[in-house]
C-alpha cells in the first residue's frame, strides 16, 4: 500500500506521510502522530483507513487526547450535516471506513468526550458522532 499519492508535490505533509510507509499502524507511537502530524493530509484514503486505527489506539493507550492529529480529524468530522457540501478530502476517506470502523470511531469520539483533559466541546462532539452516522447511511443510498 502505498502511503502517498503517486504524483504529489514536494511539501512537509509528504515527508510527514512517507515516514509511516514502513510502520504498521500499531506500530505508531505519540511521538510519531506529533512530530509527524502533517501525514494525515497526504495519506491516500487507503492509508489514512489503515493508520486510523494506531491514532485512536496511542490516544487511548498513552492517555493522549490533545494530539494535532485528534484536532484535524475532529476538525475533519467536525462538518455540515449537509452532504453536498462536504468536500473530496472527505468523501475520499471518511466513507471507505465500514460501518462496524465507523462505530469504533463514534465509540472512541465519545472516549474524548469524557476524559477530563479533552480540548474538544460536547458539541463538537456530538456533531462528529452525527458525521459519522450520516457516512454510514449516505454510503447505503
Amino acid at each position: 500500500m502505498s502511503v502517498v499519492p503517486t504524483v504529489s508535490p514536494d511539501t512537509n505533509d509528504y515527508y510527514d506521510a512517507l515516514h509511516f510507509s514502513n510502520l504498521l499502524w500499531d506500530e505508531t507511537t505519540a511521538y510519531d502522530w506529533t512530530k509527524y502530524s502533517d501525514a494525515i493530509y497526504r495519506f491516500t484514503p487507503e492509508a489514512f483507513c489503515y493508520f486510523l486505527p494506531g491514532i485512536m489506539r496511542v490516544s487511548i493507550q498513552d492517555n493522549q487526547v490533545a494530539l494535532t492529529v485528534i484536532e484535524s480529524l475532529m476538525g475533519s468530522l467536525d462538518r455540515s450535516p449537509v452532504v453536498e457540501y462536504w468536500d473530496d478530502y472527505f468523501l475520499q476517506r471518511w466513507p471507505k471506513l465500514t460501518d462496524v470502523e465507523c462505530d469504533a470511531v463514534i465509540e472512541w469520539l465519545l472516549w474524548l468526550n469524557e476524559h477530563p483533559l479533552s480540548p474538544f466541546s460536547e458539541d463538537t462532539i456530538l456533531r462528529a458522532c452525527e458525521t459519522l452516522e450520516l457516512v454510514k447511511k449516505h454510503r447505503t443510498e
